[in-house]
């Protein structure tokens, strides 16, 4: 899994060759419209609330954007008020699996060090996607991850003290790069293996020598 998976922009094509508006679409009976946000930036809390206004006003309101590139947001979800369904374009729907392999990789691969992962790591969640990146690959990271873990503070808010919102994310994220570091004690699959295990409670987290600050349930 490359982040080649996700990403669309094109090689050889500058980014603003590229860029297509999507328009509005036609009112049905309920109120669908087709958004292009790329401009948009917001942290966790003006995200949520985005989300939430979106679809309460009007009642019922029904639609798509795309929040960055070929991240396409469906609204409104099923579990919680704010709830959204994220596709990338032609149908994939990506998982905290997908994004574990995409960051491991591009270390492995030597795209990317340790640090400015985990840099990036920590610039989203505590800053969404407020900051801006010239390199598009960071970007577009930015902003999957943001847009993925967004539905985790929203289903599972940590107000309520079984959830841990986008936590449980960021820490199999962050287990993800830091287990490419010689001293670790765990392997990629076992990370991904701490991703699917639903129904299982929360995997307790390792004890890591100088662990990131978002590292926490």
């Amino acid at each position: 899994m490359t982040l080649s998976v996700f990403h669309t922009i094109i090689p050889g094509k500058k980014p603003a060759e590229q860029k297509k508006k999507l328009p509005l679409a036609r009112r049905a009976k309920v109120t669908e419209r087709v958004h292009c946000m790329d401009s948009y930036k917001f942290d966790y809390s003006g995200g949520k609330q985005f989300m939430l206004n979106l679809c309460n006003c009007p009642p019922n309101n029904q639609g798509q954007f795309t929040a960055y590139s070929n991240i396409i947001i469906h609204y409104p979800g099923y579990k919680k008020n704010g709830d959204y369904r994220l596709e990338i374009q032609g149908g994939t729907v990506p998982s905290h699996s997908d994004i574990c392999k995409i960051l491991h990789n591009l270390i492995v691969n030597n795209r990317y060090s340790f640090s400015v992962l985990e840099q990036l790591l920590e610039d989203i969640y505590e800053n969404g996607t407020l900051t801006d990146y010239e390199d598009r690959n960071l970007k577009y990271l930015q902003n999957l991850i943001f847009w993925v873990t967004l539905q985790e503070e929203i289903n599972y808010p940590r107000t309520k003290p079984w959830f841990a919102g986008r936590n449980l994310a960021f820490c199999r994220f962050y287990e993800a790069i830091y287990c490419t570091r010689p001293e670790s004690a765990f392997t990629i699959r076992d990370v991904l293996g701490r991703c699917n295990n639903h129904g299982k409670g929360r995997p307790a987290l390792y004890r890591l020598a100088d662990c990131s600050r978002i590292y926490y349930y």
